[in-house]
């Protein structure tokens, strides 16, 4: 990872919030997840959810963050319930 060129975009990000929460550092992983949510919606969202992230499921600022993931989510399934019968053109 660290011999990696790092290229902006959601996809790098989940994966550093992914090693930062694996190596116990949850600061870095909050930080980073943050950072993904700014860049737009972290790719790879629903693998939050899995149990390598047990040991962040405590953190108040973690769950403050998927809170505010899953009302993006909702917002956009929202949207999308709303218009999935428009015409494209």
């Amino acid at each position: 990872m660290q011999s990696m060129h790092r290229t902006p975009g959601s996809k790098y990000q989940i994966w550093e919030v992914f090693i930062y929460a694996v190596r116990g550092e949850k600061q870095k992983a909050i930080s980073a997840l943050g950072q993904a949510i700014i860049a737009g919606s972290p790719y790879g969202w629903w693998q939050l959810n899995f149990p390598l992230y047990d040991s962040m499921r405590e953190e108040p600022a973690w769950i403050e963050l998927l809170a505010e993931i899953e009302t993006d989510v909702a917002r956009q399934r929202q949207w999308y319930e709303n218009h999935k019968d428009d015409p494209l053109f």
